[in-house]
């Protein structure tokens, strides 16, 4: 439910404000943390943030720092200023990516795969780890592309014509 949800990140939250609070402020020790909860990252910290993917040849890691210096100065603070948005952090945990320009789009394809992966025929998102972003419309698409290339995550693009 929604507001377990709320709930869940709330306490996510506060659990990574105390081990900032206890462990790495007051006694200057380093935490390495695993996690698959966009809410435990923050943006501003992108110097700390890996992303692990598997590849054919082994895994793959890619520190975020890196990947964004890759873009234009536009780009990357465009990329920045919607990686605040903790469900667009979720893309860092993504198989792969729906983009959407909005949040219609988004119930509507969500409803429509439920649908057809209920019948088998869809591509059940959920359960193989595609996340459908609302991008806030097309004008933004372009730098969800770049940061899917850059992060090598694979993606479809739904947009009104």
């Amino acid at each position: 439910s929604a507001a377990s949800d709320v709930y869940k990140r709330q306490l996510q939250k506060k659990v990574l404000d105390l081990i900032h609070k206890k462990t790495i402020a007051k006694h200057k020790n380093q935490v390495i943390m695993i996690t698959h909860s966009p809410f435990l990252l923050e943006s501003k910290e992108l110097e700390n943030i890996w992303r692990f993917s598997l590849a054919s040849k082994g895994s793959i890691a890619l520190r975020m720092v890196n990947a964004l210096a890759k873009l234009q100065s536009h780009e990357k603070d465009q990329i920045l200023k919607n990686l605040r948005n903790s469900e667009i952090r979720s893309i860092l945990f993504s198989r792969g990516v729906v983009l959407v320009e909005g949040i219609s789009d988004k119930f509507v394809v969500q409803a429509v795969d439920k649908h057809l992966s209920s019948q088998g025929k869809g591509a059940n998102l959920g359960n193989n780890e595609w996340n459908v972003l609302e991008i806030d419309g097309k004008k933004n698409l372009q730098y969800f592309i770049d940061l899917a290339r850059i992060l090598d995550i694979p993606y479809v693009a739904v947009v009104d014509v």
